[in-house]
């Protein structure tokens, strides 16, 4: 549902986008080589503050000695740059020079890989209340986990 969100989008302002279905480890490739891939990667997730986004999908973190890898667990773009605006984003309080920061993480990876994040689309989840009693969960991205913590209304 995200794709075609986001493709009537560009179809309503006059670009003719094409959905392909690929597997994630070929954008992950286009990615890290630095090319211009022509494709957007619509990904569902969790709306968290830019720190903890930056942290999961940007931040490498120190380099284990042993293995010769960043300990961080990147999952699109690796950069000096994006580590450095991580650390500097736990410490900073400046909204100004957060945003500062921010926006040039942004433009960094919009000038280095085209890609920018588009939409967010907020989830939500609806239980019966007749069938399930409790269910805290962690975050909702279109996979559900920890069913062990559901309650059975009966």
């Amino acid at each position: 549902e995200v794709s075609q969100t986001v493709a009537q989008s560009f179809q309503d302002i006059g670009i003719d986008a094409k959905l392909v279905e690929v597997e994630f480890a070929r954008a992950i490739d286009a990615f890290r080589d630095q090319h211009d891939a022509h494709f957007i990667l619509p990904v569902r997730q969790t709306i968290r503050q830019i720190n903890a986004n930056a942290r999961i999908y940007y931040y490498t973190g120190p380099t284990n000695p042993d293995t010769g890898l960043p300990n961080g667990g990147v999952l699109y773009m690796e950069s000096p740059l994006y580590d450095e605006t991580y650390e500097r984003l736990l410490v900073e309080t400046d909204q100004a020079e957060r945003n500062r920061l921010i926006q040039a993480m942004g433009d960094d990876i919009y000038d280095t890989y085209r890609t920018i994040p588009i939409v967010n689309i907020r989830s939500t989840l609806v239980v019966n209340p007749e069938e399930v009693l409790e269910y805290k969960f962690g975050s909702l991205t279109g996979v559900f986990g920890h069913l062990e913590y559901a309650k059975a209304a009966n």
